[in-house]
């Protein structure tokens, strides 16, 4: 029994009345999108995690029944405490099932005999980011805001991406929306009433990723034509997809402020860097048999292509509902960005008969297989080859995220020299485009660098400061350097200040851990409130330690945690996880 298909056999083998809305008793044990899948030893039972349930599930591999549940969420139904399970790992011997949850950053340990959540420890002790964004972005995936539990936002935008399907989600029972838009593409910058139909027709699932960058009036003669969400333009914000919860799903709306949090989330991702441009940006000039800077020469020329008239850059919209007959289609439709084409061409393959791999196309009905021409317009006037080269630089259109921010190259003694030319582009790059880290593991001791663009030196968690030339020189046979781009403002968190207080890591003071005079039936540890970065971990010889399932509790200015009498030999430390 393979991984997948057990998890699509669990999920048909669950026994809800689909057409019950709302049903509770879904709601509580419903599995969500099972990520992954451990198997026992014996092979006769697999351990299931349902990511967007906060559940795991073990299941009868025979049969693909479900023989027990285990709920993650602690807190309650609150989507603000939803952990999301993305990995399972079972201990060989102990009954332990280890949950990795992707979104509250935490490890469960669920002891597999008595079905309980033995312990929940946080996987970092510095988390970066914001609290509005870490609340919001469980409303996204959690299906038990459904009304059996089946279903989230994330059931079609998988990840706050996108399922490559086209869903004809008409409502019957709904009524006429009217949105303005103004004829662009003939240079009519007069706004007019677009009258869209609640019966839409099918349309191709949309990516939530980079909308940041689409969420502003594009400057264009028509000053008027502002933000709209859906292919329609028929949302105003992502505020206005409350309703999406008891119409799509069928649940409830959320609270105003959890919608704000959700939409902070959505606005905060970023789309991956485009790979189909060079290192520093730029565009190459051949690809996909075209020159994509020819192409983007024709791209901007309106008499040649009248493409930047509806996707001007940077993102590839003006945010405008052009009339239909514009593009051969049957209603009004917003000019969507081009910044993920490269992506979605991938799943078809123009040059042998528009055969699709996925079953749909890139126009917005799931039509649309041969670039550039994905709907009808006026370029005939292009030949066969700057058709091609238009196509090159299409599939180069930048995502707004730079290369650099994500590249990683590995340097040792062998390639330093080679790689000269490449950490120019790494180091010279605009701050906008991203920061610079290196992780060095020289003389088998492992540190890490920020790379300062203003002063151009290394600064190592150490607080020393070294050239380029210094830094190589530490190169010893067997030691590498790896060079990595961050989002620009996370490079110093993730190489030598993970907590962010302006105080290198190894610079900072190492807290003390006391035993303190206890009563004789018991054990008081004590360490001071400040280490807050710091975990509390026990080991029975001095080589395999685990975070300490006892609470903490607060004594004045220090953190106090108190053990029953110990029968063995016990070790107690502190530690980070940087």
């Amino acid at each position: 029994l393979s991984s997948s298909s057990a998890a699509s056999d669990v999920y048909k083998r669950q026994g809800i009345n689909y057409t019950l809305l709302p049903n509770p008793a879904a709601q509580s044990t419903a599995l969500a999108q099972p990520t992954a899948v451990e198997f026992e030893s014996n092979g006769a039972f697999l351990w299931l995690s349902a990511f967007n349930s906060d559940r795991v599930a073990r299941v009868d591999t025979s049969t693909g029944a479900v023989t027990e549940r285990v709920d993650l969420r602690l807190g309650g139904g609150s989507s603000q405490v939803m952990r999301g399970p993305r990995g399972l790992a079972l201990h060989p011997q102990a009954s332990r099932l280890y949950v990795l949850n992707k979104i509250s950053d935490t490890l469960s340990t669920v002891d597999t005999s008595t079905l309980a959540v033995m312990s929940e420890v946080k996987l970092s002790t510095a988390d970066p980011m914001p609290l509005n964004i870490r609340q919001g972005r469980g409303f996204l995936f959690d299906a038990r805001l459904s009304g059996n539990g089946t279903v989230s936002c994330a059931t079609c935008h998988i990840d706050a991406d996108r399922d490559g399907l086209a869903w004809d989600l008409g409502d019957p029972g709904g009524s006429m929306v009217t949105v303005q838009g103004a004829a662009l593409s003939a240079h009519i910058t007069t706004l007019r009433t677009r009258s869209l139909h609640p019966m839409k027709g099918p349309l191709i699932t949309q990516t939530l990723r980079g909308m940041a960058s689409n969420t502003t009036s594009v400057s264009s003669p028509a000053a008027a034509v502002t933000t709209k969400f859906h292919w329609r333009g028929d949302k105003p914000s992502i505020q206005s997809f409350n309703s999406t919860f008891p119409n799509l799903l069928g649940g409830s709306t959320i609270a105003a402020t959890d919608m704000d949090n959700l939409a902070s989330y959505l606005l905060s991702i970023r789309h991956h860097p485009n790979p189909n441009r060079n290192l520093d940006r730029t565009l190459k000039t051949s690809l996909a048999g075209g020159n994509p800077v020819t192409g983007r020469d024709l791209f901007n020329n309106h008499l040649a292509s009248h493409c930047i008239t509806c996707h001007p850059l940077a993102s590839g919209t003006d945010q405008n509902l052009d009339n239909f007959s514009e593009f051969g289609g049957t209603q009004s439709m917003k000019n969507p960005p081009l910044r993920t084409v490269y992506q979605r061409a991938n799943q078809f393959n123009p040059s042998s008969g528009a055969i699709s791999r996925a079953g749909f196309g890139l126009g917005s009905d799931g039509t649309g297989f041969a670039l550039p021409k994905v709907h009808p317009y006026v370029l005939d006037d292009l030949s066969t080859g700057d058709l091609i080269h238009l196509t090159a630089f299409i599939l180069s259109f930048d995502t707004g995220s730079a290369p650099v921010s994500s590249a990683s190259f590995a340097v040792n003694p062998q390639n330093a020299s080679s790689m000269a030319s490449t950490l120019d582009v790494l180091e010279n790059a605009p701050s906008a485009d991203g920061d610079l880290v290196v992780h060095a593991r020289i003389g088998g001791v492992g540190t890490a660098y920020f790379y300062n663009k203003t002063t151009k030196l290394y600064q190592s968690a150490a607080n020393t400061l070294l050239t380029r030339s210094q830094l190589l020189a530490q190169l010893g046979s067997n030691d590498v350097l790896l060079f990595s781009g961050r989002a620009s403002g996370m490079g110093l968190q993730s190489s030598i200040d993970r907590n962010t207080n302006a105080i290198p890591d190894l610079q900072e003071p190492t807290p003390s851990l006391q035993l303190l005079t206890a009563p004789a039936q018991t054990l008081q540890l004590s360490w001071p409130q400040s280490a807050s970065s710091w975990l509390l971990e026990e080991s029975s010889n001095l080589r395999d330690w685990l975070p300490s399932t006892k609470p903490a509790t607060a004594n004045g200015a220090q953190w106090q945690v108190t053990f029953p009498p110990v029968q063995a030999r016990e070790f107690f430390r502190l530690r980070r996880s940087w």
